[in-house]
């Protein structure tokens, strides 16, 4: 009778765990960029107020 195992092995484990920082490492920076951009633009900004003619 042959053993089988059952769940991950620490081998497929961590190379879970690399693919999914590879991932991070690529989105990461963009979603930061992303966010900061939407701060800026939320920001307050100051308007001119002409009179009126």
């Amino acid at each position: 009778m042959k053993h089988q195992d059952k769940g991950f092995s620490i081998v497929d484990f961590l190379i879970i765990v690399a693919i999914v920082l590879i991932m991070v490492g690529m989105i990461g920076p963009r979603l930061a960029r992303t966010s900061g951009g939407a701060k800026a633009s939320s920001s307050p900004t100051t308007t001119t107020v002409r009179p009126a003619r």
